[in-house]
């Protein structure tokens, strides 16, 4: 489980309580939006990586959606985060509703913002001391965004 092994991400490993019908219903609930999309990245048949996206349901935002990503630790900087990354924006180029991409990133998170950055996501804001992690020490939450060339 990619969730109990890193402190990038806001799921932690005991919030993360879906069941396996409820895991169906999130995949068939991607697979039938137009604007949905899920990547999986696997190794010897263990899933190391994870990438999802959605548009907002909102019509004022539905140009718009967010994506998660998380790599597990061991297969980062092995260019699996990118080749993810660059398969959503091709994907994404291609749907024409789909004008702007958002992530979140932790601050702390540095390889990731390079990424992003790298990618031509540019940060568009702030949560001051949004995240709290266990240990008790703080993170920012960055917004960033990429606006889709066509």
């Amino acid at each position: 489980m990619i969730f109990a092994t890193t402190d990038s991400i806001l799921t932690t490993p005991g919030e993360f309580s879906m069941t396996p019908n409820a895991e169906r219903q999130f995949i068939t609930t991607h697979r039938q939006q137009a604007t949905s999309l899920l990547l999986i990245a696997e190794h010897n048949n263990q899933i190391i990586g994870f990438l999802n996206f959605s548009c907002y349901p909102k019509v004022k935002m539905s140009h718009t959606g967010e994506l998660g990503i998380s790599i597990h630790p061991s297969y980062r900087r092995k260019g699996i985060g990118r080749a993810m990354v660059d398969a959503l924006i091709t994907w994404a180029t291609d749907v024409a509703q789909i004008e702007k991409l958002l992530l979140k990133v932790f601050s702390t998170n540095a390889n990731a913002i390079t990424l992003y950055e790298d990618l031509g996501f540019v940060t568009e804001g702030r949560e001051i001391q949004a995240i709290k992690q266990p240990d008790g020490s703080y993170a920012d939450l960055l917004t960033m965004g990429l606006f889709l060339s066509r």
